[in-house]
């Protein structure tokens, strides 16, 4: 056997020798609670076989599940059976990443996946409230991992001032969705005002996460966001002087000159990291 750990939706290759030749093999597995038919293989004339089995589904639709999985060969002529078993484990999470996290309209980058189901097309679709725009379809490799070159077109309008952020997922051919990602989309200048934000409430030290939510005319408030202040703590403050993240309270202004950088999500709320904060209240 080519492997004795696979995760679902991999896949396996039996191999088998010192059979009689020529010989007609039926190949079945064997979990906790029951046994299905898998194959009916016959040996070459040297008595051997090979035989790859994908671990996505069995013969009645239902996917296998973590746990043994037993194969079993059993001959017709005298019904021996020889048996090998290997440990199905839970299916890796598809993930999704960019080249870039904050690129300017027009500029192509890459958006890579891995932990996919290997040699499946997927769709790539972008957007800003809902992906939904097609980048492009892509077909991923043996080992469940593409790379697929995209850019993002230049949209001016007054519901999505520059910078503004642009998420990525897949759709598979059964309806799926799968990974997630998201990028900051800026018009180019270095020292654009990104982000205004109004502290809601500082977590502490512990988990150096803080939020906070956007801050829009008019007194409305739109997005809000977990600002992970764990890789860079530090702040300048209005008066020119400099501190951290500990001080922040209820109410302060916060901006930030740069494009933060997406770092994951939490359900419906992003995590950003700054690279540059100054409090201005």
């Amino acid at each position: 056997m080519s492997d004795t750990n696979v995760a679902v939706g991999g896949q396996v290759t039996l191999s088998g020798t010192n059979f009689s030749a020529n010989t007609p093999l039926k190949l079945e597995g064997k979990t906790q609670d029951k046994t299905f038919s898998i194959a009916s293989l016959v040996t070459d004339a040297k008595g051997q076989f090979s035989r790859v089995v994908r671990l996505d589904k069995q013969p009645d639709g239902t996917s296998y599940q973590p746990g043994d999985l037993t194969f079993v060969v059993t001959t017709s002529a005298n019904g021996t059976a020889s048996t090998i078993t290997l440990r199905v484990q839970d299916a890796a999470k598809a993930t999704l990443s960019v080249s870039q996290t904050a690129v300017k309209f027009g500029t192509e980058f890459t958006v890579s996946g891995t932990n996919f189901p290997p040699n499946t097309e997927v769709t790539l679709l972008g957007g800003v409230q809902n992906p939904a725009v097609e980048h492009g379809k892509v077909k991923t490799d043996a080992a469940g991992k593409f790379s697929l070159k995209t850019s993002i077109a230049r949209v001016d309008s007054a519901e999505n001032p520059y910078p503004y952020p642009y998420s990525f997922t897949t759709a598979t051919s059964d309806g799926g969705f799968q990974g997630f990602v998201s990028v900051t989309v800026t018009d180019g200048s270095a020292n654009t005002l990104y982000l205004v934000l109004k502290v809601v409430e500082n977590q502490g030290a512990t988990s150096k996460m803080v939020i906070a939510q956007e801050v829009k005319q008019y007194d409305q408030f739109g997005q809000t966001y977990l600002v992970d202040f764990s890789q860079n703590p530090n702040l300048a403050l209005e008066d020119g002087s400099t501190g951290t993240f500990e001080s922040l309270q209820p109410g302060n202004i916060i901006e930030f000159k740069g494009a933060p950088v997406p770092a994951s999500q939490r359900g419906d709320v992003p995590v950003i990291r700054p690279l540059a904060v100054r409090v201005t209240q």
